[in-house]
């Protein structure tokens, strides 16, 4: 079982996801990253996206990922759907 708290294991540095520029993201929102692998977001946010394809850290922890982007506000925290 993963420690709580603890974001472990670097799973990609500089992936881009899909565009999203004028994107809305909460919790549910679905979206493809570069190379193809679809998140949904199951935290709690609220954000707007200005980046066009902003790239992306994804650190893991068990089965939830946070993904840390540039031009967001906060991490998302996310599963995969594949």
């Amino acid at each position: 079982m993963p420690r709580r708290g603890y974001w472990g294991g670097l799973v990609a540095g500089g992936m881009r996801l899909k565009p999203l520029a004028g994107q809305t993201l909460g919790f549910g929102y679905l979206f493809a990253s570069h190379p193809p692998f679809d998140y949904e977001v199951v935290g709690l946010t609220l954000q707007l996206v200005l980046e066009l394809q902003p790239a992306v850290i994804i650190l893991r922890n068990g089965s939830t990922y946070r993904l840390i982007g540039d031009g967001f506000d906060e991490p998302l925290i996310c599963r995969t759907l594949n």
